[in-house]
């Protein structure tokens, strides 16, 4: 029994009062590793410190999320790309569109996008997508870069027809704690559509806890709950499920099985 958290944010100030204590506690249990998600730029000096300290089991990507996107400089471009060359990051993200804050305007964010989506094919890394209400120009920008499946739609809230373009182009979706929620039958859908290879879980803690903590803060842990509700809507045994699962986020992430 193997579980994983292929997208986490444990730098987040959440975390401050207790994270050491946290992350102590996530790995004494079934959880082998988690991917840490970059949001920001800030995040890179903390979240480097902690894979460091926890080696093989917290890995790390690194991005800039949609809602940052108008800020970044030719300078930031430019400090990724030495992070890329000098740091063993598993994949570029999270990155992507968000129409439902809008926090940067869409051609920020596209443009942005766009950037990333070239960085992952420079230097030979999958993506991790964020869309947020803006699977329309997410599925356009994905089949105009045709990154032969290298993605995963990270946090994945759309339903059959948004799982079936991604699955179309070889990409991989993840869910999250919401799949849990009682209105969340599109994506409970969209899993019953998905073959159990294109599939990952994550917790996109300290966000989204399951229905069981729900309005509390999540942490990695609560993977296991993602993991129940996959298993129970595929019909399929859980141990059986822990290992599809590892064996697809070790495969997309390239850590050793």
């Amino acid at each position: 029994m193997r579980l994983v958290d292929t997208h986490c944010h444990l730098t987040f100030p959440q975390y401050d009062q207790d994270r050491e204590e946290l992350i102590e506690r996530i790995f004494s249990s079934n959880l082998a590793w988690v991917l840490n998600a970059c949001s920001s730029l800030d995040d890179i000096a903390p979240m480097k410190d902690l894979a460091m300290r926890y080696p093989d089991r917290i890995f790390l990507s690194i991005g800039v999320h949609p809602h940052y996107a108008e800020g970044l400089s030719d300078r930031d471009y430019a400090l990724i790309k030495e992070e890329l060359a000098s740091f063993d990051y598993k994949a570029v993200g999270e990155v992507g569109i968000d129409l439902f804050r809008n926090l940067s305007p869409l051609e920020a964010q596209k443009e942005a996008f766009s950037k990333f989506i070239q960085l992952a094919r420079d230097f030979d890394k999958p993506l991790i997508v964020h869309s947020r209400e803006a699977d329309e120009v997410v599925v356009g920008m994905l089949k105009e870069a045709d990154l032969g499946g290298r993605f995963v739609v990270h946090c994945f809230s759309g339903g059959v027809d948004f799982a079936r373009q991604i699955l179309d182009m070889g990409g991989m979706i993840s869910v999250t704690g919401n799949i849990t929620y009682k209105k969340s039958n599109g994506i409970r859908e969209a899993i019953r559509y998905a073959p159990l290879d294109k599939i990952m879980a994550e917790t996109d803690s300290p966000y989204l806890a399951p229905q069981i903590i729900r309005g509390k803060r999540n942490d990695p842990s609560f993977v296991l709950e993602v993991y129940k509700a996959i298993a129970e809507i595929k019909s399929v045994d859980l141990n059986r499920l822990m290992d599809i699962l590892y064996r697809n986020a070790a495969l997309f992430f390239e850590v050793n099985l």
